[in-house]
């Protein structure tokens, strides 16, 4: 309701987003949506705007959306594409879609496009993961080493627990070459 009131006072967009986020948490993910793409109406490359608006669409099963959706933030918010990819990759992995997730995030590492942001790091560990899914021990024990020695220097609370996974994953396959 406040943030209803915040809109009606003048329509600006925090309150765009913090009202997307409650209706996002209530499970509402239409009207998430629905503000989420008034936002990028006006700012197409509000990243946290696109963030959001992808899981809402992943919520609502509109994955073929979703993945449209990060692919284009990669040329309309090309600072975030390392995160934006990661995204993505998710979300193709969750439409059953593991070889695209795997190319896509091959593609950052590849590229030389892995950039030293939090999240960014997280693609690594993302691949890692999918590449031990996929049984491929010495691709993930490559990746989770990138992972670990990429998000070192980071003090991101949301690394803890990758990076403690990533170290007992490495732990746990044959040693590299």
């Amino acid at each position: 309701q406040a943030a209803d009131r915040a809109l009606a006072l003048k329509p600006v967009t925090t309150a765009l987003l913090v009202r997307a986020d409650l209706a996002s948490r209530a499970g509402r993910f239409a009207a998430a949506e629905k503000d989420l793409a008034a936002i990028l109406t006006s700012f197409p490359d509000h990243t946290a705007a696109i963030e959001r608006l992808a899981i809402a669409l992943t919520s609502q099963g509109k994955r073929a959306e979703a993945i449209a959706l990060l692919r284009k933030s990669r040329t309309t918010a090309p600072w975030r594409e390392c995160a934006m990819t990661g995204n993505l990759a998710v979300v193709l992995y969750l439409d059953g879609q593991k070889a695209a997730a795997v190319k896509e995030l091959e593609g950052l590492r590849q590229g030389g496009r892995v950039d030293a942001t939090a999240a960014c790091g997280l693609a690594l560990f993302r691949l890692g993961s999918l590449y031990l899914e996929l049984g491929q021990a010495t691709e993930a024990r490559r990746a989770f080493v990138d992972y670990l020695r990429t998000s070192a220097g980071s003090d991101a609370s949301f690394h803890v627990a990758p990076r403690a996974e990533a170290g007992r994953a490495i732990a746990g396959l044959p040693p590299g070459r």
